[in-house]
């Protein structure tokens, strides 16, 4: 079914199209097209909203939007049809008091205004829906969504993308039509947000990050639709839209805190996943303590080979020196050395310090008329064959593309210091090489930026590959630490009682994965 809303008769056109169709088909649209709206809600921080906060705004929307996605793909989300019904129709209720607040504040047709009515229609809808009480008003609601939706906009190019997007949601809107294959994909057809719409994404992501309710979830929430990827978690969506009603009244802060601990687990699952490092992270089971074990080479007389020819070249250097005074290349040739007695038999780091010597090197070359010069050369030359070498090995090779896609902020320096807790109490949980490797990674990330970074508006390789490896081996010991505890907090009691234990200070397991989570999600985003 193609759609477009810039011609005349196309709203009551969908209108007879929705009646003809099963409810969920409704309440699935609406919820998408509240989502593709939602970034709107950036206008709040420039209304006047009296007494009230932006967050006091923000949370009841997205409450009443995650309740409506979840309600789509009902019963995949296994939680209970009644109570999902009451959760999402007190959702909608929710906003009414944001209605009231924008109403007072904002003009009739503004954006952010078109965007809580998109979400408090598609939460009705989910409603309507669930309790079978009636199809009209099942439609309507979503009808209502829709139109909302469409309020939202104000470049005809954006109109124009929703049009396509709401044709592609309902191109199988009959007996093929599956609520939770729709929900799972990106919510633009080409992949990629539009202009309007990603540049309010920003600025409302910035808005978030800025202020202490850790809204570090709702962020992933979001980028989890607005990309298709990864895949929502249905389950953890369906325990958080069951949050009690007196929860939710307690505010962002409150609520925040529970939703952390709920999906903590999911989220740094997730992360530890998305960053293969050459190496298994483990529990020794004699020691208690965790470990890397390197991940096993391929290609080993390759690997032996490439080793052994960068030692050759290293002594020939020796063999050649006719100057006793430091030189600049020493700093790289010792570093390299120590390097290579330190992680004999591991590619991955040999790989690094390879080509962090190789670029080095170059940058200090002498003269090449010299044996001492051409003994450098060969060096060199040595180094690049060798790193290339080791990049061939499947696990070296899958870091070093997984590293490319995280592009670190230069402001993750100067927020390097919040990962301290989380290093520290990992650190105190390994083994002295892994201790000793969490603490060298640490020492380089929280460096002062050099005049070359500052100058190319980026973070040097060697700092960037620190931080990678970093978060890598955290994430992963979180994630062992999070499946060691399943038996717990089973409830959302339990995690309501785990919010207070944050507020208090306490459950150091929630608090140090979300200094990660938050980290990665301010400052270390994919490319």
């Amino acid at each position: 079914m193609e759609w477009d809303f810039s011609r005349e008769g196309e709203r009551e056109r969908l209108e007879e199209w929705l009646t003809d169709r099963d409810w969920e088909i409704g309440t699935t649209l609406a919820a998408r097209s509240a989502l593709r709206v939602l970034p709107n809600l950036n206008g709040l921080w420039r209304a006047g909203l009296g007494e009230k906060q932006p967050s006091d705004i923000l949370l009841p929307i997205f409450r009443a939007t995650l309740t409506s996605a979840v309600a789509s793909i009902w019963p995949t989300a296994l939680v209970n049809d009644a109570e999902l019904r009451l959760a999402a129709l007190a959702a909608a209720l929710s906003t009414d008091s944001a209605l009231s607040a924008l109403s007072a504040a904002l003009s009739a047709r503004d954006s952010a205004l078109a965007a809580t009515l998109s979400a408090r229609s598609a939460a009705l809808s989910a409603d309507s829906t669930l309790s079978a009480r009636s199809a009209a008003l099942s439609t309507d609601s979503a009808l209502s969504a829709l139109s909302a939706a469409l309020s939202a906009l104000s470049a005809d190019s954006t109109l124009s993308a929703l049009s396509a997007a709401l044709s592609a949601d309902s191109a199988a809107g009959d007996a093929a039509f599956k609520p939770a294959e729709v929900m799972n994909r990106p919510l633009w057809p080409d992949g990629e947000n539009h202009a309007e719409l990603a540049e309010n994404w920003q600025r409302l992501r910035k808005n978030l990050t800025s202020g202490d309710e850790n809204w570090s979830f709702w962020i992933d929430w979001y980028e989890r639709h607005l990309h298709g990827k990864p895949p929502q978690d249905w389950p953890l969506l369906g325990k958080i839209a069951l949050i009690p009603e007196e929860d939710w009244e307690k505010g962002a802060g409150h609520v925040n805190l529970i939703i952390a601990r709920l999906s903590s687990p999911s989220r740094v699952k997730t992360l530890a996943n998305s960053l293969p490092n050459a190496e298994t992270i483990q529990r020794n089971p004699d020691t208690g303590l965790f470990e890397a074990i390197p991940a096993e080479i391929e290609q080993k007389t390759r690997f032996r080979n490439a080793i052994n020819k960068v030692r050759e070249s290293l002594d020939d250097l020796d063999d050649y020196r006719t100057i006793n005074e430091p030189l600049p290349l020493d700093f790289y040739t010792k570093k390299l050395r120590k390097k290579m007695d330190r992680y004999a038999g591991e590619a991955l780091p040999l790989h690094d310090a390879f080509e962090a010597a190789y670029h080095g090197l170059c940058q200090t070359c002498p003269s090449s008329e010299t044996p001492f010069g051409q003994a450098v050369a060969e060096l060199i030359n040595d180094l690049q064959t060798g790193f290339k070498d080791l990049r061939d090995d499947p696990e070296v090779d899958k870091t070093v593309r997984s590293r490319v896609r995280r592009k670190p902020h230069l402001s993750s320096v100067e927020a390097a210091d919040s990962l301290a807790p989380v290093i520290e109490s990992v650190a105190q949980d390994s083994d002295a090489k892994l201790k000793e490797t969490l603490g060298a990674n640490f020492e380089l990330i929280r460096q002062p930026l050099s005049a070359e970074e500052i100058s190319d508006e980026r973070v040097s390789e060697e700092r960037a590959n620190a931080l990678y490896d970093t978060i890598s081996k955290s994430a992963k010991v979180q994630d062992i630490r999070h499946r060691e505890e399943t038996s717990r907090y089973q409830t959302i009691v339990d995690a309501a009682d785990d919010a207070r234990k944050l507020g208090q200070g306490g459950d150091v397991l929630a608090k140090t994965s979300n200094a990660i989570l938050d980290f990665v999600s301010t400052y270390w985003p994919l490319g």
